[in-house]
């Protein structure tokens, strides 16, 4: 895709391990990432690996899946058992690193 579209400035990736093989791609084609560079590239995950590429500048976003949800939905279906009622919609607090706030994360682990 690098070869065939010249134009591409955006890389948008599903998970920290495919932009690990899109970084690699990326700089095989003699392109760069980053703000001052070629491409931005948003990825999703946060894990660390991928964090410090961010606090780097090869990542210019990382957003938060967080894999830790199996206890509140354990509790969420153990009200649902008991006839209790819980709310329709449940949102996980995630978040979304950037150069500005990564370092947070990183000394937060």
């Amino acid at each position: 895709m690098l070869r065939r579209y010249d134009s591409i400035d955006v890389l948008i990736s599903q998970n920290d391990d495919m932009t690990f093989g899109a970084l690699e791609a990326i700089r095989k084609a003699g392109k760069t990432t980053g703000e001052d560079g070629d491409i931005l590239v948003i990825s999703f995950d946060a894990v660390d690996s991928a964090l410090k590429l961010v606090e780097e500048g090869q990542i210019t976003a990382d957003v938060e899946c967080r894999s830790d949800l199996g206890g509140y939905i354990e509790e969420v279906i153990q009200k649902l058992e008991k006839g209790e009622k819980v709310p329709r919609l449940n949102f996980v607090e995630e978040g979304v690193f950037t150069k500005e706030n990564v370092a947070e994360k990183l000394d937060g682990e």
